[in-house]
């Protein structure tokens, strides 16, 4: 896999909050666009800040997740990557209980500029958490 999508996950995955992290593997003007899903209801776009921000909230939530790359095409400046993600509830928050583990198949459009990334588009798939 890209080195680079293996820095970004791994940072993702274990929560991380420092802003100067992400922007070894994102670029100044990063954005990222979450259609809407069964975790946000309306399209969101985000920026670094609010990346961090999630990560607080993730781990405000779960004791970990992990996210498994299932495919991934890259062709000049754009990539795709289909992923299933995993999270392991830790803290009980609306629908979810301590020990409850939450998935959803994600596919990721990524475009790249200046060697990091400048653009995510996620269309993130979630089954029912009951």
């Amino acid at each position: 896999m890209n080195p680079l999508f293996e820095k970004y996950f791994a940072l993702i995955e274990s929560f991380c909050t420092n802003p100067a992290d992400f922007e070894t593997v994102l670029h100044p003007e990063f954005t990222q666009t979450e259609y809407p899903n069964a975790i946000t209801p309306r399209t969101a776009v985000n920026g670094l800040l609010d990346v961090v921000a999630g990560a607080v909230r993730g781990k405000a939530l779960l004791s970990s997740q992990k996210i498994d790359v299932l495919n991934l095409i890259e062709q000049g400046d754009q990539v795709v990557i289909e992923a299933h993600w995993q999270g392991i509830v830790e803290h009980p928050k609306g629908p979810f209980r301590t020990g409850q583990v939450i998935e959803a198949w994600l596919c990721m459009v990524f475009v790249l500029k200046d060697g990091k990334i400048w653009q995510q588009r996620n269309y993130d798939c979630y089954p029912s958490f009951s």
